[in-house]
């Protein structure tokens, strides 16, 4: 009941929001809403373009069947369910942004500090400016620079979900600083730079003195930049009419982490350094689409673990490819794995990943539907077996 009184509230606010605009032009009829591509949202400008607002909402609703070893486990649920408030002030150069979510399946793992519980529906709240020599800066919550599946929107994947590998090396959201810049080396070569200085403990929770967490992310597009950013979308559905391919290489380093995942996961009983290595790529092409992530973690040796608190240390990979067809079918399949360091097996064990998907776009990643077989096999080598989970999943996706 909560959140959905949170979400009357922001969508009265954004209703006197537009009251306001009006109130500011005598001609009301310069400031009728803009309506533009599914994913847009509804967009409100006043008449001199020196304020803005854009209200996009979307959510996810997926049929889970799950057999796990000899027991078949049914249920549907809302996987996700957000929305989001953005815009400029003043200046196109000065923008916002703000998202919320509502669903319980998406609030992640819960716990409560002396300072109180995690559980909070803000994700991202955070402004940007862009300076004249192309530098952006911005300040507040919002994504880290790490692997792109995690930087892509949840409603832009090929799959129903991301990999397994992305949920154990994920580092998600946080608040700090960002920059970023994008430089020109040649005609078609682009490098974009991405740094961020954050406080390391994850969305909306206070700052630890006792460390911080570093990011930096960069990228290589020797072949010029996707169509309208389809590096930032799974699948090629825009049909690149030329081969396109960037590369990136990302370091993020969280300084005396109190969670097991830095920004992510339980708290752990001490704390511990984090250092995450990454390396992806993207390759697309007449709708073939390639693309993949390698991953590795190092922690703290000293660091005191449990079997519920520990830091995952390892290496990982995923790699994905799909076909988009002209009559708006895709065809996808996916391979993942994570091994965790010997000393790691006491606490977490071998996972691989294998999933095929078949999706119908009705418009673009914003109205599609998507089946999914994926099989996951997992081996403990303290006890010395294997699982074997086989997930069916039909999911529909609606947003503006």
């Amino acid at each position: 009941m909560n959140r959905f009184l949170i979400f009357c509230f922001v969508f009265l606010q954004f209703g006197t929001f537009v009251e306001v605009l009006h109130a500011q032009n005598p001609d009301k009829a310069e400031i009728t809403p803009i309506i533009k591509d599914f994913g847009k949202g509804i967009t409100y400008i006043n008449s001199d373009s020196t304020l803005s607002t854009s209200f996009r909402f979307r959510t996810q609703l997926r049929g889970n069947f799950l057999y796990d070893d000899d027991e078949l486990q049914i249920d549907g649920l809302f996987r996700r369910f957000r929305f989001r408030l953005d815009g400029f002030l003043l200046s196109p150069q000065f923008t916002y942004a703000f998202q919320f979510h509502l669903a319980d399946a998406d609030f992640g793992s819960q716990f409560t500090t002396t300072h109180g519980s995690n559980r909070t529906v803000i994700r991202d709240a955070n402004f940007s400016y862009l300076f004249e020599n192309g530098i952006q800066l911005t300040f507040g919550q919002g994504k880290l620079p790490a692997h792109r599946q995690r930087i892509i929107s949840s409603g832009r994947l090929q799959f129903t979900d991301r990999s397994i590998a992305h949920s154990i090396f994920d580092i998600d959201r946080d608040f700090g600083i960002w920059f970023r810049h994008q430089t020109l080396l040649s005609e078609s070569f682009y490098i974009r730079e991405i740094f961020c200085f954050s406080g390391g403990e994850g969305r909306n929770q206070p700052i630890d003195s006792r460390g911080f967490s570093y990011t930096a992310r960069l990228e290589f597009l020797p072949l010029g930049l996707f169509a309208s950013g389809g590096d930032y979308f799974e699948g090629d559905l825009l049909r690149e009419n030329a081969p396109k391919i960037s590369i990136a290489f990302v370091y993020s380093f969280n300084h005396q982490a109190v969670r097991s995942g830095g920004q992510v996961g339980f708290l752990i009983n001490s704390p511990s350094d984090i250092h995450t290595l990454i390396s992806d790529f993207l390759f697309k092409w007449q709708g073939f689409s390639f693309d993949g992530a390698l991953f590795l973690r190092q922690r703290s040796p000293s660091a005191l673990f449990t079997p519920s608190a520990f830091v995952f240390a390892g290496y990982g990979a995923h790699l994905q490819s799909g076909y988009f067809f002209l009559d708006f079918w895709e065809g996808s399949v996916r391979y993942s794995f994570v091994t965790p360091n010997q000393d790691t097996r006491l606490y977490s064990p071998i996972q691989s990943e294998y999933s095929i998907c078949l999706s119908r776009y009705i418009a673009g990643h914003s109205i599609k539907v998507q089946s999914e077989f994926t099989l996951i096999r997992r081996r403990s080598e303290t006890q010395n077996q294997v699982q074997n989970l086989s997930t069916f999943r039909i999911q529909m996706e609606v947003g503006i």
